[in-house]
């Protein structure tokens, strides 16, 4: 969606714009611990930002902001086994 978005404004030849950035995030999943950083220092350099993180799957609502980010560590003792194999 990025990459057609940026081809579609080229191929416009539209300019009004400064500076665009793109960062593609692949530890989001997780609460982006690698880029978190670089996300708010790039964010705090930019007059807006567009996020391609989709809202909610049961509404067609535009979400305008997220709620948070946290992160849990979870340690979990036993044998390890495949359900498949040895259930």
């Amino acid at each position: 969606m990025i990459l057609h978005t940026l081809a579609i404004l080229d191929a416009m030849n539209y300019r009004e714009y400064g500076i665009v950035t793109v960062l593609i995030n692949a530890d989001e999943e997780i609460s982006s611990p690698g880029s978190r950083n670089l996300i708010s220092k790039l964010g705090a350099e930019h007059d807006s930002i567009f996020s391609l993180e989709s809202s909610r799957a049961e509404s067609d609502k535009l979400s305008l902001a997220t709620s948070g980010i946290t992160s849990v560590t979870l340690t979990v003792q036993g044998r390890a086994s495949r359900s498949g194999q040895a259930p």
